[in-house]
């Protein structure tokens, strides 16, 4: 896990994980991803299989008492990609899947082949169609299963078995893309972070702290008309945010309005 160069403590891939997962289901996508990403670049960070357990909270290095290559580490990949990222909660017992897509902004496309569902696998295919996501579930053979949205009440499944199911699921109004590559081995974490996100019936705010005297240009998806945006500058798609001179990290509001 990379930090702001203002946080010093150890940081783990194993709680990197979680803090993933819990902004997924907290409606924090974008700093959900950001600490996915870094999770899952560490599989190339060193030799394959070799994936460290501990980062210095100031330097992008192993730890001396790191070990590597744990399971739970590992699978704190796969969780916020599966349950998060992707939106997945599962209720077998029901044989429904409930759905909650967070997928980042460049997304336009995805697929997940062989996800369990009670005694059975089904294979889900994400597309983006007309400001939503349209989710298509096939079955290899006729099924009795149902989608829907998270936060549905537990209920029994008692559809006709299909072998093709399909949910939509709306996107945020506005999506913006944040650099995911990890940085140079040894060097001081400094990152662009978005450390929260607010969404109201006609706007959304960000907060967002990076290096001061760093600038950036982040390609935005804007999912309405008649969006305009204070704090920053847009043109051609991107979003150009200064961050002023200063000898500690700044932090940066920027309001998108409808």
């Amino acid at each position: 896990m990379t930090r702001s160069a203002t946080i010093r403590a150890p940081c783990g891939r194993f709680f990197t994980g979680w803090v993933s997962l819990a902004e997924y289901r907290t409606g924090r996508p974008h700093s959900g991803y950001s600490h996915l990403m870094q999770n899952a670049g560490l599989t190339w960070a060193q030799d394959l299989g070799s994936v460290t357990e501990l980062l210095s909270g100031r330097f992008f290095q192993p730890l001396g008492r790191s070990s590597s290559h744990q399971t739970w580490s590992s699978a704190m990949v796969i969780s916020p990609l599966l349950r998060g990222l992707f939106g997945l909660e599962w209720d077998a017992k029901n044989r429904s899947l409930r759905l909650a897509p967070q997928l980042p902004a460049g997304w336009d496309r995805a697929r997940l082949k062989n996800v369990p569902l009670g005694n059975t696998t089904i294979d889900l295919t994400y597309e983006r169609r007309a400001g939503q996501w349209r989710v298509r579930a096939t079955a290899k053979s006729p099924q009795v299963f149902c989608l829907a949205p998270q936060g549905t009440p537990e209920q029994p499944c008692r559809t006709a078995p299909a072998t093709m199911k399909e949910f939509l699921a709306p996107v945020k109004p506005v999506e913006i893309s944040l650099p995911a590559a990890l940085p140079e081995a040894g060097s001081e974490t400094r990152q662009l972070k978005i450390l929260d996100e607010t969404y109201t019936a006609h706007d959304a705010t960000f907060t967002l702290q990076a290096r001061a005297r760093s600038s950036y240009d982040l390609p935005v998806r804007l999912n309405r008309p008649h969006i305009t945006v204070r704090g920053a500058q847009m043109s051609y798609g991107k979003l150009h945010i200064e961050f002023p001179e200063s000898n500690a990290d700044q932090t940066e509001t920027i309001e998108f309005v409808w």
